[in-house]
């Protein structure tokens, strides 16, 4: 049986009006029906297919990394001002956009990703669990870090990476957070 608060949330990241942008961009696919690479069903759903593909191998490992470093942050009172985790999310972010080579991809990333942790920090403050209330004044506060090393250039803030550290914030599971539609 599904947690309701869970299932509530899940919809409000997969609603193409949420204000992160994720629904502005098609990876290509108006470039592709002008250029002619797709003009029926069948290519089509090879466009589709290989766009699914290529997001499970460019940034589901990016968003399961970082919903793990939230998790762990929350699991555990081993990094109690967020230090470590902080430094651990801005390698992951480094990291893809050094494997985010794409100049397009690449700024629209950065420009949704900035929306997501604005979202988080407007919307979602202290949302955790009962008894877990000083966690979240830590997240709170660590996610405006993050959003601070964005700001002053020592970080780009790719959707991937804040979108996994915001659904592992929000206590949601991986396994629902993988059911969500690419770039939510």
């Amino acid at each position: 049986m599904s947690d309701p608060q869970e299932d509530w949330l899940l919809w409000q990241l997969a609603d193409s009006a949420l204000p992160t942008g994720g629904f502005v961009a098609s990876s290509g696919l108006e470039s592709a029906v002008h250029s002619g690479y797709v003009s029926d069903v069948a290519s089509l759903s090879l466009f589709t297919s290989s766009s699914i593909t290529n997001y499970a191998h460019s940034s589901l490992p990016f968003m399961t990394d970082s919903w793990k470093l939230g998790a762990a942050f929350i699991r555990y009172e081993v990094d109690l001002d967020g230090e470590r985790m902080l430094t651990d999310l801005l390698k992951l972010d480094a990291l893809c956009d050094a494997c985010t080579t794409n100049i397009v991809s690449k700024r629209a990333s950065k420009a949704q990703g900035v929306a997501m942790l604005t979202l988080f920090s407007k919307s979602f403050p202290f949302k955790l669990s009962k008894g877990k209330e000083m966690k979240g004044q830590k997240i709170n506060l660590t996610i405006e870090k993050f959003k601070s090393e964005i700001r002053h250039g020592f970080s780009y803030g790719h959707l991937s990476v804040c979108f996994g550290i915001v659904t592992s914030f929000l206590e949601l599971s991986l396994a629902e957070v993988f059911c969500l539609p690419p770039y939510a």
